[in-house]
């Protein structure tokens, strides 16, 4: 019996595995199944994705380096000088877009908590109560929103500017900025998950956001081997789907081309349309995989906080029945 004693920390390490395993294998088959099944929250997914640009895959014909060459900085400028009421209109429709994107893309974050929150409870989609709920989120999240990305560039500063303006010898400024990303990862890391658990409980908890921020920094501090742990599966996952899935839109991209420039005579229209429409389709199905993508991420890790909330809400309630049982101190 006691020769036995050595192994069982080896059990104990066996079964936490396997029972993260399973929970993590689990979670990933529910986000699969609700983000292929409800299709209308790829909509949701496809503002949620903001301003990601996807041209750096070369869909386009032409290079964003061809374009910077075609623009006179100096002849726009004093263009600008010259026309402020122009320069004055620009600038607002620029100041405009961003607010309404920021706004757009928030919102969009809130529908999906609710969406999926509501698909867990209810096994059904009910859009319009979820639009009325969530405009009670709005703010809170955009606050935690616009905090967030100034929080994540104060600290980009703050460990990559010093070198550029302090050190001199370029070596050891390169050192600085290889040391510097290695903490960078982990700082946005935590920063980016107190953000995504503290809308979660203004969501869906209906916490202010002062209280939302701290319950979010205790949870994630408690449970942040297991958010790792979906972190690194989900990021695997990502990046494998969305690789083999540009693979196979720019194999179809090529193939397509080809077929039309067998089937069409060569004239400037079909010549413009060769060049246009694979563009604009693998443009859109890219669009579209991305949009996928980030409802089954969002999906997966509201999955999660929703099972590891649980016992904590539970670890709460056994700590507040043991204090009013406890007796109380004599004066």
């Amino acid at each position: 019996m006691q020769s036995a004693e050595w192994l069982k920390p080896f059990f104990i390490l066996h079964f936490a595995i396997c029972t993260y395993m399973f929970s993590y294998s689990r979670i990933l088959k529910d986000a699969y199944h609700i983000t292929l099944g409800f299709p209308v929250l790829w909509l949701f997914g496809l503002f949620v994705l903001g301003g990601f640009n996807v041209n750096f895959l070369h869909f386009q014909d032409i290079h964003t380096k061809e374009l910077i060459e075609h623009v006179q900085v100096k002849e726009l400028l004093s263009y600008f000088i010259n026309h402020p009421d122009i320069l004055a209109t620009v600038s607002f429709s620029i100041l405009l877009l961003s607010v309404f994107g920021l706004v757009i893309t928030n919102w969009c974050r809130i529908m999906l908590v609710l969406v999926v929150d509501d698909i867990l409870k209810k096994k059904a989609l009910d859009i319009r109560s979820q639009i009325v709920r969530s405009k009670f989120s709005v703010f809170p999240v955009i606050k935690m929103s616009l905090f967030t990305t100034f929080f994540i560039c104060v600290v980009g500063a703050v460990l990559f500017l010093p070198p550029l303006f302090v050190v001199q010898d370029i070596q050891l400024r390169t050192i600085l900025w290889s040391v510097g990303a290695v903490l960078f990862v982990p700082i946005v890391f935590t920063i980016s998950c107190v953000n995504i658990f503290t809308t979660y409980f203004v969501i869906l908890f209906k916490q202010k956001l002062s209280h939302a921020l701290n319950l979010a920094t205790d949870f994630f501090l408690s449970r942040w081997s297991q958010i790792l742990g979906l972190a690194v599966a989900l990021m695997a996952v990502y990046l494998l789907t969305f690789f083999v899935g540009v693979s196979i839109i720019y194999i179809l991209k090529v193939v397509f081309r080809l077929i039309f420039e067998e089937l069409t005579p060569y004239t400037i229209f079909s010549v413009s349309a060769i060049i246009l429409i694979p563009n604009i389709v693998a443009n859109i199905l890219i669009w579209l995989l991305l949009a996928v993508l980030s409802v089954f991420f969002n999906t997966a890790l509201l999955l999660l906080f929703l099972e590891l909330i649980t016992p904590i809400e539970f670890e709460e309630k056994l700590f507040q029945k043991a204090a009013l049982a406890a007796p109380m101190p004599s004066s």
